[in-house]
C-alpha cells in the first residue's frame, strides 16, 4: 500500500476502543454502515458546519491495494477506518494518519466448480459490518467472515450460500441483536431463489434461513412458502426458479426485534414465461418484515405486483418516527428502483404514503389508500409486440443501492436519484443505452433530492452531471454531502442544495460518506476508485466518462485546516483505446455476435456493449491479435484461476461472431475518442486565439 499523503497533526498510540453507543464528545464512532440501527446516514457532530465547512481541506489520502475501485462506506472504531473490496477484502486504515495496520483478503476458491454468478460477484463488493469486536464481510463466493477488528485475523467463516449454484454476494451484510444477516444475488439469471440467512455473530452458527419465494410447489419448506406458491400463478415452476434476492441492505429494527429487506423482482422478466394468472409473486419487488430471532415472516408490502421491468426494492430501508394523523408512528421508508418513496407503518407493514420522486411510466399511480398501483397497458412491453416500448424508471433505476441521508431535525430525507429509461425495441432486444441518444425522449439525468416524507413533496434538488452518483450524509451541522462518478466531493446547504464547498477526488465517489470525532476532531471519510466494485460495471461504461472518474482504490479523509493534495497515480485516467488492428466485420456477423455476447451474460463483467468500467476486468474493444487466438483456450477455463469462468458452450462460430462484434465495438470507440480528441483539440487552439 502506498500512502499518498499523511496527516500534519502528531499521530499517538491507537486508543482504546470506544463503545458503538458511546456518546463521547471527544471519540464517537462510525460503527454501522447507515451511521446507526435506523439507517439514517447522519451525524449530530456540528464542527463541520456550513459556516466552518469552507476551512474543510484534506487531512490525508491512502491508496488501498485493491484491484478495482471502493465502494463502501467507511466503518470508524475506536480510531481505526475499516473499508472492503472485491473478493471478500477488509483493509484497517490508521484514522489520523492513514496508515495500512492490516488488511484481510479471502483465499480465491477457483479450483471448485463455481457458478458464473459467483465468479462475477468476486470482482464486487459494497460494504461490511461490525461491532466492538469483530468486523463481517462476505465474499462474492457465498463465504461470510468474521474477522477480529484489532488484529485482522479469521474469528469464523460461515457458508451463507452455495456457489456452485448460481449465487454470489456483493452487498453488506448487517448485524443487530447479537446475530448477522446476509442476503444473496443471482444476476437476474432466473435460476436460483433468493434467501436471508441469519448467523450467530459471535461464533458464526447457522441460525435461520428465509426464503423469498417459492421453489418447487410439491416442496414447500414450512408454510409461509406455501402462502408465497400461491401468489405465482399455474405451473410457474420450473419456468420460473429465480427472483426475490434480497442483495443489498438490511435494517435490524432493535426496538421491535424486526429485521427489514428489500428484493429485487421475479425472473424471468416476461411475465408469458412465468405462472399463468399470477398474482404479487411473493415476495418479490417487495419491503419485507421478519421476526430477527426466528426468521418467520411478520408482513410485507410489494412495491411493484407482477413486476416485469425490475424495479427492484432493494435500496436501504430508514426508520423513524413521523406524526402520522396526529400519532407519533414508527415507519419504515424507502426509495426503491420504481421511482417512487414510500412510508410504511413499521410495525405491521401498513402503507400509509407514497410520492412520485423520478420519471415513471409503469404505473398511472398508486391508490393512496391501498397503496396498489394502477398498470398502464402502454408500459406492458410483453404485450406489444413488433411494437417499440419505452420502460420509466430504466432497469438502472431511479435509485438503488447508495444510501440515503435523513435529518431527524427536519424531517427531510436526501436521495441520490436519476432520470433513466430503457428502451424495448420492436425486436425483442433491450437499448440499455437509449438514455444516451439524441433522440431520446428520457435523458439520462442525475440529481441530489430533499424530500419531505410526510408530504411526500421535494423540498428542492440539484442536478447531476452525470446520472449515477454516490450515497449520502446529513449532518446537524446543517450540511450534506455527496460524492460524483466524475470526482467531485461535495458539501451543500441541507435547507437549500446551495452548493458551500467541493473536492476533486481524483476518482468516482459512489458510496456515501462517513464521520467519526477523534480526540475532539471531526473526520470525514470515502472510498474513491472507478466505480468497478459497485456491481454496476456492466452498465457503467457510459456512465464514468471524464479522466477523474477513473482514479485508484483510495480512501479519503477530511478535517477542518486539513491541507493535503491528491497525488495522481500512473496509469489512471480515461481508457485510451488503440487503433483497432483488423477492419469492421460484416454488419450480420456483427449482430451475430452481438447475441453470443448478451445470450452468455458478458455485458455482467465486460460492460454493455463492451465498454469496460473496473480495472480488474479486460477492456475487450482493446483486444489484442494473440487474445483473439486465444479465445477457445480462455473459453476453456484457461483464465479460471484469474476469476474467468469457463463457458465451454460457446462454439467455434460463435467466438467468430464475438470477435467481429468486439472489432466493431473497438472502432466505434476508437472513433469516438478520436473525434473527441479533435474536438478538445480545436477548442483548446479557439482558447488560445482568444488569448
Amino acid at each position: 500500500m502506498a500512502l499518498t499523503v499523511l496527516l500534519s497533526v502528531s499521530s499517538g498510540a491507537l486508543w482504546a476502543l470506544t463503545s458503538p453507543d458511546s456518546k463521547s464528545t471527544q471519540n464517537e464512532d462510525w460503527p454501522f454502515a447507515d451511521g446507526n440501527p435506523e439507517s439514517w446516514h447522519y451525524t449530530a457532530q456540528t464542527q463541520i458546519n456550513h459556516q466552518t465547512v469552507s476551512q474543510l481541506g484534506l487531512a490525508w489520502s491512502a491508496d488501498i491495494p485493491s484491484p478495482s475501485g471502493l465502494v463502501g462506506t467507511p466503518l470508524i472504531i475506536g480510531g481505526i477506518v475499516y473499508q472492503s473490496g472485491p473478493g471478500g477484502a477488509v483493509y484497517a486504515n490508521d484514522a489520523r494518519t492513514g496508515k495500512l495496520l492490516w488488511q484481510f483478503h479471502a483465499k480465491t476458491r477457483y479450483n471448485l466448480p463455481l457458478s458464473f454468478v459467483a465468479y462475477w460477484a468476486m470482482h464486487h463488493n459494497r460494504g461490511l459490518a461490525g461491532d466492538a469486536d469483530r468486523i463481517y464481510v462476505a465474499a462474492g463466493d457465498c463465504r461470510l467472515f468474521a474477522i477480529d477488528r484489532i488484529t485482522g485475523k479469521q474469528i469464523w467463516m460461515a457458508e451463507a450460500c452455495d456457489p456452485t449454484q448460481p449465487y454470489g454476494i456483493a452487498g453488506p451484510p448487517q448485524v443487530g441483536g447479537g446475530m448477522v444477516f446476509i442476503g444473496n444475488a443471482n444476476a437476474d439469471l432466473n435460476t436460483s431463489r433468493g434467501t436471508v440467512n441469519a448467523f450467530d455473530a459471535k461464533t458464526g452458527k447457522f441460525l435461520w434461513r428465509f426464503y423469498a419465494r417459492p421453489g418447487d410447489p410439491t416442496k414447500p419448506e414450512n408454510d409461509t412458502v406455501k402462502m408465497e406458491a400461491k401468489t405465482w400463478g399455474k405451473d410457474y415452476w420450473p419456468s420460473s426458479t429465480g427472483g426475490a434476492q434480497a442483495w443489498n441492505g438490511f435494517t435490524y429494527d432493535p426496538k421491535l426485534g424486526l429485521l427489514y429487506f428489500g428484493t429485487n423482482g421475479p425472473l424471468p422478466y416476461n411475465p408469458l414465461q412465468r405462472g399463468k394468472n399470477a398474482g404479487d409473486e411473493l415476495f418479490s419487488s417487495a419491503i419485507v418484515a421478519l421476526d430477527a430471532r426466528t426468521g418467520k415472516y411478520v408482513w410485507h408490502y410489494t412495491t411493484v405486483p407482477h413486476d416485469a421491468w425490475e424495479l427492484s426494492a432493494v435500496a436501504t430501508i430508514q426508520i423513524a418516527e413521523l406524526p402520522i394523523n396526529g400519532t407519533m408512528t414508527r415507519v419504515v421508508m424507502q426509495a426503491p428502483k420504481n421511482g417512487f418513496f414510500y412510508v410504511l407503518d413499521a410495525k405491521t407493514g401498513k402503507f400509509i404514503s407514497a410520492g412520485q420522486i423520478a420519471a415513471q411510466n409503469w404505473t398511472k399511480g398508486i391508490d393512496p389508500e391501498t397503496g396498489r398501483p394502477t398498470p398502464n397497458p402502454d408500459a406492458e412491453w410483453w404485450n406489444r409486440p413488433g411494437q417499440d416500448t419505452l420502460q420509466v424508471p430504466g432497469t438502472n433505476g431511479a435509485h438503488t443501492w447508495e444510501p440515503l441521508g435523513y435529518d431527524p431535525r427536519t424531517r427531510l430525507v436526501y436521495i441520490p436519484a436519476r432520470n433513466m429509461a430503457t428502451l424495448y425495441t420492436k425486436d425483442g432486444s433491450l437499448d440499455w443505452y437509449y438514455p444516451f441518444r439524441k433522440d431520446a425522449k428520457v435523458k439520462a439525468e442525475g440529481f441530489l433530492l430533499a424530500w419531505d416524507p410526510l408530504t411526500q413533496k421535494e423540498k428542492w434538488r440539484v442536478s447531476r452531471t452525470s446520472s449515477h452518483n454516490g450515497g449520502v450524509l446529513a449532518t446537524a451541522g446543517d450540511l450534506v454531502f455527496e460524492g460524483t462518478t466524475e470526482g467531485a466531493f461535495e458539501a451543500l446547504d441541507s435547507a437549500t442544495g446551495r452548493k458551500l464547498w467541493s473536492f476533486q477526488g481524483d476518482g468516482a465517489i459512489m458510496g456515501a460518506p462517513s464521520t467519526a470525532m477523534i480526540d475532539g476532531v471531526e473526520y470525514i471519510f470515502v472510498a474513491s476508485g472507478d466505480n468497478g466494485a459497485s456491481a454496476q460495471t456492466h452498465s457503467a461504461g457510459a456512465f464514468n466518462t471524464t479522466p477523474n472518474s477513473e482514479g485508484p482504490p483510495r480512501l479519503l479523509a477530511f478535517r477542518l485546516g486539513g491541507t493535503a493534495k491528491v497525488i495522481p497515480k500512473e496509469g489512471y485516467g480515461a481508457v485510451v483505446l488503440p487503433k483497432p488492428w483488423r477492419p469492421r466485420q460484416p454488419a450480420d456477423l456483427v449482430a451475430l455476435g452481438k447475441q453470443v455476447f448478451q445470450a452468455n451474460t458478458c455485458d455482467l463483467c465486460h460492460g454493455v456493449y463492451a465498454m469496460q468500467a473496473g480495472r480488474d476486468i479486460p477492456d475487450l474493444r482493446a483486444s489484442s491479435r494473440d487474445t483473439y487466438g486465444a479465445m477457445r483456450l480462455i473459453f476453456d477455463g484457461a483464465f479460471k484461476q484469474a476469476g474467468m469462468p469457463a463457458f465451454k458452450n460457446i462454439t467455434d462460430k460463435d467466438i467468430i461472431a464475438l470477435q467481429a462484434y468486439l472489432t466493431d465495438q473497438a472502432w466505434n470507440g476508437y472513433e469516438a475518442q478520436q473525434a473527441q480528441q479533435a474536438q478538445q483539440a480545436q477548442q483548446a487552439q479557439q482558447a488560445q486565439q482568444k488569448k
